[in-house]
């Protein structure tokens, strides 16, 4: 008889883990460009996944997942139930809880994957020559802690708190020795700035495009009285070159030899309201 991934890894050290190990285990069950997202996630302790919608952004994120590590999931309310059904296929080594409400949010556990909303992040507190920190009260977060937001295209606005909540809880991960990764089939949703605004949550507007500067004259942003005016004259080389330096993107017209539309039922929970 087979035996059970979660008695394959529960004690597998982390130095002697690859992302082959979980690759050779699911490699049946994940189509080719899955598999180099699998390894592309790996490799970085901050990425932004921007699969298209459906091509499997979460199966590849939780794949990529070390075995034991805490993982804390930040996801919209709709897609909760279905993070912890897909943790369940692909990651039965890990336990999953959904935590609901902004009182009862607590840091995942080794061998954890806590799922918990936008809007339930701990909220931010600006530290003078430190930006936005999570506030003392919240903890911090176990060693080796992977974050992953889903559609982090919910961030998108630099002056909202929920980005800044966001970046403080990139801080902390990252400090834990962990890794933060983002998903979104939408990096760009309407203005450029709220591209430059998701790749600054997870700490990599720098490394695309140097400076905001930078990022404005290749994304034709102009000052005006009024602000700052998008004029539509983007340089389109240099804004897939600095996108692809923090990114990955495949689309369903990528040649990925996709079977025909799959459909399948998701609960989903619905407030009194």
């Amino acid at each position: 008889t087979e035996t059970p991934l979660t008695d394959t890894l529960k004690d597998t050290p982390g130095d002697e883990w690859s992302s082959e190990s979980l690759l050779e285990t699911f490699g049946t069950d994940l189509y080719p460009y899955q598999c180099a997202g699998v390894e592309w996630l790996t490799q970085r302790d901050r990425a932004l996944l921007a699969d298209e919608m459906g091509l499997g952004k979460t199966a590849q994120a939780l794949v990529a997942l070390p075995p034991n590590v805490p993982v804390l999931v930040v996801a919209p309310a709709s897609v909760k139930l279905n993070w912890v059904k897909e943790a369940s296929r692909w990651r039965p080594d890990f336990r999953s809880e959904i935590i609901n409400g902004k009182k009862a949010f607590r840091f995942p556990e080794p061998g954890e994957i806590v799922v918990v909303t936008y809007d339930s992040l701990p909220k931010a507190e600006k530290v003078s020559g430190k930006g936005y920190l999570l506030p003392s009260e919240t903890g911090s977060p176990a060693s080796f802690t992977h974050l992953i937001f889903d559609e982090i295209h919910k961030a998108k606005n630099s002056k909202s708190l929920r980005a800044k909540d966001a970046r403080a809880l990139v801080k902390a991960a990252i400090y834990s020795g962990g890794k933060a990764w983002a998903l979104t089939g939408t990096p760009l949703v309407n203005k450029p700035n709220e591209l430059w605004t998701i790749l600054s949550v997870i700490g990599l507007a720098e490394k695309a495009y140097r400076s905001w500067l930078n990022f404005m004259s290749i994304f034709g942003g102009q000052r005006n009285r009024f602000g700052i005016e998008w004029t539509g004259d983007i340089k389109a080389d240099q804004a897939i070159e600095g996108l692809r330096r923090v990114s990955l993107r495949r689309t369903a017209d990528d040649h990925l030899d996709l079977p025909e539309v799959m459909r399948q039922a998701l609960p989903v929970a619905i407030d009194k309201k």
